[in-house]
């Protein structure tokens, strides 16, 4: 095998750009109900696999009662974003993802009441979203390089909180 990237040519990239539309304009002319269920379930499966692989170390911390996924995003709408993304083997690939430039989501939290006020779980949520973030490219990430994305805050009334 060797390191070297090869060069497409501009039949290749083509043909590639091609076969991305054809996939794209498919899985538009899908019922939006049927499109909808299937990234449910897709959504599903992902959270499920990384909540089986992590909630047993989680319920060992002290304060922890459960363990769920508890946010969707209720406004926004996605767009398409093309990113340089480094393969596990070191190499440089391409990535279409979605990106929410603006978002809002409803969160659900649970907590020891006896331990915490509200506001105490609102702070440290909205710490949370000030210095850690949520998605890929957030600040302090390792494998996405740090691009300060998927910041939030608090809304209280549809105004930011203090």
């Amino acid at each position: 095998m060797t390191d070297e990237l090869k060069e497409w040519s501009t039949a290749e990239r083509a043909a590639g750009q091609r076969a991305a539309e054809a996939w794209t304009k498919f899985f538009e002319a899908q019922r939006p109900e049927v499109a909808e269920r299937a990234e449910e379930i897709a959504e599903t499966a992902r959270v499920t696999e990384v909540q089986d692989k992590h909630e047993a170390s989680l319920m060992a911390m002290e304060n922890v009662v459960g363990v769920a996924a508890s946010l969707k995003i209720t406004k926004g709408k996605p767009h398409r974003h093309d990113a340089h993304a480094r393969n596990a083997n070191g190499s440089i690939d391409i990535r279409a993802r979605p990106m929410w430039r603006e978002w809002e989501a409803t969160l659900q939290v649970q907590y020891d009441a006896d331990q915490f006020t509200l506001t105490d779980v609102a702070n440290l949520i909205n710490r949370v979203g000030l210095q850690v973030g949520i998605g890929e490219g957030r600040h302090d990430s390792k494998e996405s390089a740090g691009l300060g994305w998927g910041t939030f805050t608090i809304l209280e009334d549809g105004k930011k909180r203090n």
